[in-house]
């Protein structure tokens, strides 16, 4: 069997769709990304499914302004930068109030705890070489776990400021905790080993949890909080008002969708069909439109012969039996010699039985209306 176009043009189509997805999931990355969404290379996927794994109740925030809870622990990935803002004020009349304060700081302070994972640039560039494994001390456990630390990092400068050491390094610190009002913020000071492309490597994975669990207990929530690394969610017209106007769009969208699928078909049993019923004036229709296809004219004036000899019967009050030449000879002269000619059958052009059948049904009626009105002056005579 030859196989058909259409055969040759779907399976165009599903290599084409193939090739996409290779070139742009194979695609280099140009800047870093250490998303929690990302699985490529600059993404920390890994780690967020791995603390999955270890209880841990992972999940996303990219609104601008969130709603943290008491127990939640936040990790924030951030290039460059201190990752706390400070309050500013400003005047409103005899007061001075704070505005554009940092949700994360505004947390942290009323007890909160959070992880800020630092990267010094925002290049792929960083992401290779990294140097030897380094090896890790903390003064909570007498573990010691190698990682792998970037080449220009591995002795730098940890960044914004120091604080009580959770991990070093033998020359300095790689994780530190800091107090902020009544809350805790953990500092890692390069996030490069729990990216996904160096987490398998050494103990690097151990590390990442460790540090994890200097403030969080087990079975906590983590949140990623990512609009420092620009995954922000604007929010539309709808989303301002809040989530239930977002669901109640998808709702009406699903409501549309069922009308409109459902449009024209029908619920419930099915419908039994029914033959179309024809009218008697159907069939007369029918018969008459064949004898005029079959020029059949004569055929035609001798079935109304015979109808119009039954009502002539019926006019003269004779038996059903009467044979036609007795009723023949009882009719006036026009109408049996136009009768009897009739029902011979002889055939006529088509517009020459219609003129005769015509004047047939002319007599007929007029024969009709004299026999009806001897019938009632009889009546009236008695």
């Amino acid at each position: 069997m030859r196989p058909s176009p259409r055969a040759f043009v779907f399976a165009g189509l599903v290599l084409l769709a193939v090739s996409a997805i290779f070139v742009f999931a194979g695609r280099a990355e140009s800047r870093l990304y250490p998303s929690a969404w990302n699985t490529k290379p600059s993404g920390t996927a890994a780690f967020a499914e791995l603390l999955r794994l270890r209880g841990h109740k992972v999940r996303i925030e990219r609104s601008a302004k969130p709603k943290f809870t008491s127990g939640d622990i936040v990790v924030m990935p951030l290039i460059g930068g201190d990752g706390l803002s400070s309050v500013e004020w400003e005047t409103v009349g005899p007061r001075r109030e704070p505005v554009d304060q940092d949700p994360l700081l505004t947390f942290v302070r009323k007890g909160g705890r959070a992880v800020i994972v630092h990267f010094s640039s925002g290049s792929t560039r960083d992401l290779a070489p990294l140097s030897e494994p380094v090896d890790l001390t903390s003064p909570r456990s007498e573990a010691q776990l190698k990682v792998s630390l970037p080449v220009l990092s591995a002795g730098a400068s940890p960044g914004p400021r120091w604080g009580y050491p959770v991990w070093s390094t033998p020359t300095g610190q790689w994780a530190w905790a800091e107090a902020e009002g009544q809350g805790v913020v953990v500092r890692l000071k390069t996030g490069l080993p729990i990216l996904n492309r160096y987490l398998g490597q050494h103990d690097n994975a151990a590390a990442g949890l460790s540090v994890v669990a200097t403030v969080a207990d087990p079975g906590s929530n983590i949140v990623f909080w990512e609009t420092a690394i620009g995954n922000v969610e604007t929010p539309g017209l709808l989303g301002t008002l809040g989530s239930w106007a977002v669901a109640l769009q998808w709702q009406l969208a699903l409501l549309a969708f069922v009308v409109a699928y459902s449009l024209g078909r029908r619920f419930g049993l099915a419908e039994a069909p029914s033959p179309e019923q024809r009218s008697a004036r159907d069939l007369v229709d029918a018969f008459g439109a064949t004898l005029r296809r079959a020029r059949k004219g004569g055929h035609a004036l001798r079935l109304l012969a015979v109808d119009a000899l039954a009502e002539c019967r019926s006019a003269l009050r004779a038996p059903v039996s009467a044979p036609a030449s007795e009723v023949l000879q009882r009719l006036p002269s026009p109408l049996s010699e136009r009768l009897a000619e009739a029902l011979e059958g002889r055939e006529h052009e088509l517009s020459e039985a219609l003129r005769r059948a015509s004047e047939l049904a002319r007599l007929v009626r007029e024969f009709q209306q004299d026999t009806r009105k001897a019938s009632d002056s009889l009546r009236r005579s008695k």
